[in-house]
């Protein structure tokens, strides 16, 4: 595949009927905010955390070449839809994982905590959605009301 059918195939893939408009340059990174999360929990060894903020960079990285720029606040898409679509994925890997190794005899823990982690969180992110479609105002309409709010 060339480089132009690739890119095709992406923007065919990033703009199918039905999906939010493609994000657009907002208020604030929010990466690094993750990042710092991650390095200050405390959870997981040294080594974990440092792989896990390599892997964060990396995805910003990605996000940046895709896009222009990486995830920002009130960048015209709806981020409880997003994180909805995301977790719907994460149920089918992680089941894909339980299938796959009861299949062959492996152990399926810790998947099978992520799997009922994923569905409970689709479940509760639907909800939201049925009860507030979330209007998000773009990074401009959120620079002009800050911008009139008094400090």
């Amino acid at each position: 595949m060339t480089d132009s059918q690739s890119s095709t195939a992406t923007d065919q893939l990033r703009t199918r009927e039905g999906d939010q408009v493609l994000p657009s340059n907002g208020l604030q990174d929010v990466g690094p905010e993750v990042i710092k999360d991650v390095d200050a929990t405390g959870l997981y060894s040294e080594r974990v955390r440092a792989a896990v903020i390599l892997d964060l960079q990396k995805r910003i990285e990605l996000g940046t070449q895709r896009y222009g720029h990486p995830l920002q606040t009130f960048n015209n898409r709806n981020a409880i839809q997003d994180l909805y679509e995301e977790r719907l994925d994460a149920a089918h890997y992680s089941k894909q994982i339980i299938i796959e190794n009861r299949l062959v005899g492996m152990p399926t823990t810790p998947y099978d905590r992520i799997y009922r982690d994923s569905i409970r969180d689709i479940l509760e992110l639907r909800e939201i959605l049925l009860g507030d479609p979330r209007a998000i105002p773009g990074a401009d309409a959120m620079r002009s009301a800050l911008a009139e709010t008094p400090a």
